[in-house]
């Protein structure tokens, strides 16, 4: 699905260039723009420390464990990945890559209708000055086979906006764009950083292996075990099950047996005084993680930010999908889209 979205983005993007030219309208900012604060927290009571727990699972499973457990022994049976269908993750992060200033994004991303919509604020350090980015991506197939593609967003910063539209169906492409702004932030604009910062977030948490047992791998004639950096543990009370980790990386992606750059990526981390810390909060009564923390130094080791140090404190609140909230919002940025662009 997500290489399909990208497909369509490129498409947009490309059909932008023969837009009618027919007298555009000016966009107004949407409603909550500036609205910085849009996060949804939890409220965490852990209750006392413990022994022993009964864990109900999400398949209404009860477990009872006591200290004596191993780690996985639990967290097998609880796990967590980002991109749940029917969840809502509201997170709030402050991250510093490289030699950047630090940036402060709040997050509400969607998972709904086999659809992707995403909510973003950032700033960044010593500037009050805030971005506003929402992106709505749906892949739909019909009885008949047929795969509908449609794909909608806005961004804004200071007095920088860019936003797009599209359906691609059997009769076509539909592209809702203007002749006056842009369908995407600009290379070398503010508005094109700020995405960048923002979308950051979201990446980062997509690509984490979270609580990742790792096996060995092998280079030429040598083995190579990541769990030697790792350690985990985990904590019992009255209404959590509390699991960390802390390692010097989030995600080695090494993902072959044989990847020549296992050693280079082992030596590196060898040689690190990075530390980051996951931390996860499951619900005994439900079996679900409410809360996840990142904290800590890292380097990312992916190929646009190869061994770049990140600085993280990060937390993730995971809740139930309520699906008219969603469509509101979607219908809200389809709306703006289409109201405002000179394909009516």
């Amino acid at each position: 699905m997500k290489k399909i979205i990208a497909i369509l983005t490129l498409i947009l993007v490309i059909l932008s260039s023969t837009a009618c030219d027919k007298k555009p309208t000016t966009p107004d900012d949407f409603a909550d723009a500036n609205n910085y604060n849009i996060v949804q927290t939890r409220n965490i009571v852990l209750g006392n420390e413990v022994n022993s727990v009964v864990l109900t699972t999400k398949q209404g499973e009860q477990l009872t464990f006591d200290t004596t457990a191993e780690f996985y022994e639990i967290f097998n049976n609880v796990g967590f990945t980002f991109g749940e269908e029917g969840k809502k993750y509201s997170s709030s992060a402050q991250m510093k890559l490289d030699d950047e200033s630090k940036t402060f994004v709040n997050m509400n991303y969607y998972y709904y209708d086999n659809a992707t919509f995403g909510e973003f604020r950032a700033k960044k350090e010593d500037d009050d000055a805030v971005s506003a980015i929402e992106e709505y991506a749906q892949l739909s197939k019909l009885e008949d086979n047929t795969i509908i593609h449609s794909s909608f967003a806005r961004y804004t910063y200071k007095n920088e906006k860019a936003f797009h539209g599209g359906v691609s169906d059997k009769n076509g492409i539909i592209t809702y764009a203007s002749t006056t702004y842009p369908m995407l932030p600009q290379m070398g604009t503010e508005l094109v950083e700020m995405e960048s910062r923002s979308m950051r977030l979201r990446n980062l948490l997509m690509l984490t292996a979270f609580f990742a047992n790792y096996e060995p791998f092998g280079s030429g004639n040598k083995t190579f075990d990541f769990n030697e950096f790792v350690t985990r543990e985990y904590k019992l009370y009255e209404n959590y099950i509390v699991f960390k980790q802390t390692a010097p990386f989030l995600n080695t992606c090494i993902n072959d047996q044989n990847d020549p750059h296992a050693a280079i990526i082992h030596a590196i981390i060898s040689s690190s005084n990075d530390s980051i810390t996951q931390e996860a909060y499951c619900n005994v009564k439900t079996g679900e993680i409410e809360l996840i923390k990142i904290y800590g130094n890292t380097r990312l080791h992916l190929v646009q930010y190869f061994s770049m140090p990140l600085e993280i404190d990060m937390q993730l609140y995971i809740h139930n999908l309520n699906e008219t909230e969603v469509a509101t919002k979607i219908a809200n940025l389809i709306n703006y889209v289409k109201s405002n662009s000179d394909q009516q």
